[in-house]
């Protein structure tokens, strides 16, 4: 099921399920559970075919990082898409990151209205960081080492992160 999750393979993940397989299950100290691993890959498919299936979209692994906030790191919007509903968005992994404060910090600007919710603008993580400051850090740490040619695309990212950011509510001091 892990396997099938991992690879895409949504017609073996739906054999496995129709055989009795539990969408929750949990293979190995990382926690990840199907869905993670499905998340991460962006196979929206089989995210689509767990979710159908009972699995937990608030399941949370090792480092208390959801489906959400995973699909969020890797910039996958139809999985976000896929799992906005079902997943409680406030909720925080160990860093003190939600799914949007991960999406914003990496820039992925398609999947900041899927994961804004009203009340977390300017919430703070473990460091001490707003979402709007931890943009920022991120940018200037990236920017320091992108070849020349890159430097548009980020800078374009981080003006539309930004905008949306302080558009609704981010403080600026």
């Amino acid at each position: 099921l892990h396997s099938a999750a991992k690879s895409g393979d949504a017609p073996n993940l739906t054999k496995w399920l129709k055989a009795g397989a539990k969408p929750n299950s949990v293979l190995d100290d990382t926690h990840n559970t199907p869905l993670h691993k499905a998340a991460a890959k962006g196979h929206a498919a089989c995210v689509a075919i767990l979710l159908k299936e009972g699995a937990n979209a608030n399941a949370a692994n090792e480092k208390d990082n959801l489906p959400a906030h995973i699909a969020a790191k890797n910039g996958y919007e139809q999985v976000a898409t896929l799992l906005k509903a079902p997943t409680k968005l406030t909720k925080c992994n160990k860093k003190g990151e939600t799914p949007f404060f991960i999406a914003a910090t990496n820039l992925h600007t398609d999947m900041l209205t899927t994961f804004f919710i009203d009340g977390i603008i300017n919430k703070k993580n473990e460091s001490g960081d707003t979402v709007l400051h931890a943009v920022l850090k991120k940018v200037t740490s990236e920017a320091y080492y992108l070849e020349a040619n890159k430097m548009p695309a980020l800078l374009q990212a981080a003006e539309k992160t930004v905008s949306f950011l302080i558009e609704n509510g981010a403080l600026v001091h």
